[in-house]
Parts: structure tokens; C-alpha cells; sequence
């Protein structure tokens, strides 16, 4: 068991102070100028923060190669956070300033062993999945041979994947509003509905950029001749199928309605895409999660690791924390699973070193 060296009272005080931070200015260059000072405070003397607000801390090994653990830094805030006997309460406790002080306790750790192999580099990263400015900014411009990536999600406990999503099936229901019997009359509207939806699609400029594809056009149901249009999107990055989606809805909303036929949009986003090629550091937290009882599930929706993916980095995404209401004004992290984040983190950094 990893031994944390805070009392809980001081734990709990960072984790408020991180989220409160921007109450009164959202720009990030606060929080991350915040985080900087923590960095300090916890011994790492090489700290800084780079020309696109990523917070940089770095502690020596013996090697060259380097792990680096990114978490986000983005203007997420609390008005005012509250402690309960279990839990930290307020928006971004648990997404944004759990893991973002998980890095520091991680580091901290880190410094009081003696014989480091790899440096550590944490980084708290700004855009994070909203853009991919910090990333690729960092991936772009250091001389760090880097070993593996590890990007922290908080209040997903147990989720562990080493690939992001990059297609997408979308089916969308073409029928009458009433959903009675159709008239002659009515089923040839539906079948133009049909022809300009197709045509709408293939006419806009943007769906060759995400590989949008009518896959069939199949009559659902004989009694109210209602049909269904099938798509396929492929897209680099889980952004490009977001930004894909969100087009074909735009052209639903566009067509809907019309001669009293309206389109139903269903979706269902692909389980696989962009994989790492290397998994040493997913194959340690996998067993280790599995070890410890956890509930192992993916999402592959962290659309930050496509890059480390894509220049053949060791790359997995892991969530730390349990906790609930994400996004939400009342979002909360148990205050127990906060210690078992950091160790799940840190044993795993030192498995990984010993197999390296």
C-alpha cells in the first residue's frame, strides 16, 4: 500500500483549492500557473509551463527514456466546493482537479525513491480533448525519448483502454408522423424524403472529409412503410467522428418535417479503432485492476491519445476516483477511492519499470 504523505484534511484542502481556483477568471493561464506552484511545493525543482500552457514537471531517472502522465488542465471551476463524510462535492472535482493533484502525489512518490530508471515527466494539458493543441505541441517540441504515455481520467475507476473510436453507424428512420398506413401518395413522399437525404449527403462538401457513406436503404416495417437509411463515418480522430455526426444531424434537422415525414437519427459509435502498437503499459494496469476486483471496462472515447498512438508510443488511458454527476454542479469524488487512484498509478509505474 502506497503511503500518502498528507493528512486527509491537507489532501482534501488541494484538491478544493485546485477546483476554486478560476472562480473569478476562467482564463487557464490561472489554473495552470496554480498547478505550477503545487508542482513546486511538492520538490520538483524543473517546472515550467510552455508557450501553450501545458504545466511541465520533470524528475531525473538514470535512463534517457522518459514515462510521461498527462491529466487536463482546462478552465473547468467550482463556485464552492463542500466536504461531506464521503465525499469532495463541486464541478470538476472529480474529472479535472483529482487527477490534475494526482500527478503532483504521483511525482512526489516518485522523488522519495532512489533508484529512478526512468524520468518522470507529469504534465497537466491544456485543451486536452476539446483540442489537441497541447498535446501535439508537447509531442512536437521536447528531445525526450519517450518510453510510455499514460493519460489519467478522473471518477472512471476501472476503465482502461489503449485505443480510441474513429467510426461511427448511424441509422436514420425515415416515417410517417402520424405512424399510420400511408397512402400511394405518402410512400412516394417518403421515397423522395429518401432520394433528397441521400443527395444531401453526397452533395456537402465536408462529407469526404469524414468518409460518409450510405451503406443500404431498407423498408422497416410493411404496415407503415416506414424505411430506414443506413450510414457508415470513419473518421482519424474521435473529434473528426463527433464533427461527422454532428453534420449528419444537421442535415436530418434539415430535411425533417416536410409533407409530414419526419427522420429519427439513431447512432452507435464503433468499439475499435487507432490502436496502440505497443501495450506494455496497458498489459500492467489491466492485471493490476484485475488483481485488485476491479471492474474493467473501456469507452474509447479519450481522443487526446490518438497522437502518442500515432508516433508508435506505449500509450493507455486509465481512470482513477469514483465518483458521480460529471459535469454537473454537484459532481463528487468518494474520498476513499482518491488514495486508491494514486497507488493504482504509482505500483504500476514500478511494475513497469521492473519488466523494462
Amino acid at each position: 500500500m502506497v503511503k500518502i504523505l498528507e493528512n486527509e484534511e491537507e489532501i482534501l484542502q488541494k484538491i478544493i483549492d485546485i477546483s476554486e481556483v478560476c472562480k473569478n477568471n476562467k482564463d487557464e493561464i490561472i489554473k495552470a500557473r496554480f498547478v505550477q506552484n503545487i508542482f513546486f511545493e511538492y520538490g520538483i525543482k524543473d517546472v515550467k509551463i510552455d508557450p501553450v500552457g501545458n504545466v511541465i514537471g520533470k524528475i531525473e531517472g538514470s535512463v534517457e527514456e522518459s514515462l510521461v502522465i498527462f491529466a487536463d488542465l482546462n478552465n473547468i471551476y467550482s463556485k464552492k466546493c463542500k466536504v461531506t463524510m464521503r465525499d469532495i462535492v463541486g464541478k470538476g472535482v472529480a474529472t479535472v482537479s483529482y487527477p490534475l493533484f494526482s500527478l503532483g502525489e504521483i511525482a512526489k512518490l516518485y522523488l522519495k525513491e532512489r533508484n529512478i530508471k526512468f524520468n518522470l515527466i507529469i504534465v497537466g494539458l491544456t485543451g486536452g480533448e476539446k483540442d489537441f493543441k497541447g498535446m501535439e505541441f508537447f509531442l512536437e517540441n521536447n528531445d525526450e525519448k519517450i518510453k510510455g504515455v499514460i493519460y489519467l481520467k478522473g471518477a472512471e475507476e476501472g476503465r482502461i483502454e489503449k485505443s480510441t473510436t474513429s467510426s461511427l453507424k448511424a441509422e436514420l428512420v425515415v416515417k410517417n408522423v402520424q405512424n399510420n398506413y400511408l397512402s400511394r401518395n405518402k410512400r412516394s413522399s417518403i421515397i423522395v424524403k429518401i432520394s433528397k437525404l441521400i443527395s444531401k449527403i453526397s452533395d456537402e462538401e465536408q462529407v469526404d472529409q469524414y468518409n460518409i457513406y450510405v451503406e443500404s436503404v431498407e423498408k422497416a416495417n410493411e404496415e407503415y412503410e416506414k424505411y430506414i437509411v443506413k450510414l457508415n463515418l470513419t473518421g482519424n480522430t474521435l473529434n473528426e467522428v463527433f464533427e461527422g455526426k454532428k453534420l449528419i444531424e444537421e442535415i436530418v434537422a434539415g430535411l425533417t418535417n416536410e409533407d409530414g415525414i419526419i427522420i429519427e437519427s439513431r447512432f452507435f459509435y464503433g468499439r475499435e479503432g487507432i490502436k496502440s502498437i505497443k501495450d506494455g503499459l496497458y498489459n500492467v494496469y489491466f492485471e493490476m485492476l484485475k488483481q485488485k476486483g476491479f471492474k474493467i471496462f473501456s469507452l474509447n472515447e479519450n481522443s487526446a491519445i490518438t497522437l502518442p498512438i500515432e508516433n508508435s508510443i506505449d500509450t493507455v488511458c486509465i481512470g482513477i476516483g469514483k465518483g458521480g454527476n460529471l459535469g454537473m454542479e454537484n459532481e463528487y469524488i468518494e474520498i476513499k477511492s482518491i488514495y486508491r487512484g494514486i497507488e493504482i498509478i504509482y505500483e504500476g509505474l514500478q511494475q513497469f519499470e521492473k519488466e523494462n
